[in-house]
């Protein structure tokens, strides 16, 4: 908690020597609006950004390996647009406004959002981290991931949720009083099935 409820800090340079960020460590920091992590930094502790509700930008250097507490990363960062990843980073990788693990299997963290977009959860996701979708809501969220099942540590909210029929992500859905409706059969899921069959 070092600099916890430092609530006028508005920036700071990180040394490159710097390997570890506590726990809690900038949370409610209100007014810091950028934050680059240094390619010396290994692990990020939980909390470290909690409530930094100014927060804009991030970025990730290459040497960041672990989060702890499963990802739970800048949680109540509102305003959060922008999350970069050093190219010679191993484990983390950012793609379409949204940070996964380098395979991609994992959502951390979705940014640069409003409730009048569109979301999309691609197929190849099975797991999402705590509190990835903090502070977002979407017009339409369009689940294709199949296997997803643990939906249950984070509050996703849509007006319109599309999902696989009588799958765990429509049952999750649905006993949360959401709006849910059957995946539209697209040419890409056609081909894909087709493909599977020969």
């Amino acid at each position: 908690s070092a600099f916890c409820l430092c609530e006028n800090l508005t920036d700071i340079n990180l040394p490159e020597s710097l390997m570890v960020i506590g726990k809690c460590a900038f949370k409610h920091c209100e007014q810091l609006k950028s934050m680059i992590l240094p390619d010396s930094l290994i692990t990020l502790k939980a909390n470290a950004f909690d409530y930094c509700s100014s927060l804009e930008s991030i970025h990730i250097g290459k040497s960041l390996n672990i989060f702890n507490e499963t990802y739970n990363f800048a949680y109540g960062c509102n305003s959060l647009k922008k999350i970069t990843v050093s190219p010679l980073n191993r484990r983390f990788i950012v793609n379409n406004d949204t940070l996964y693990d380098k395979s991609r299997k994992t959502l951390i963290k979705i940014f640069n959002k409003t409730e009048y977009d569109t979301y999309v959860i691609p197929n190849w996701v099975d797991t999402i981290a705590d509190f990835a979708f903090s502070g977002v809501s979407f017009n339409e969220l369009i689940i294709k991931a199949p296997k997803l099942c643990n939906l249950d540590g984070d509050s996703i909210f849509a007006e319109k949720v599309y999902c696989v029929s009588n799958s765990s992500v429509e049952k999750y859905f649905l006993s949360e009083k959401m709006n849910v409706f059957p995946l539209p059969p697209t040419i890409e899921d056609f081909l894909n099935e087709i493909s599977k069959n020969n």
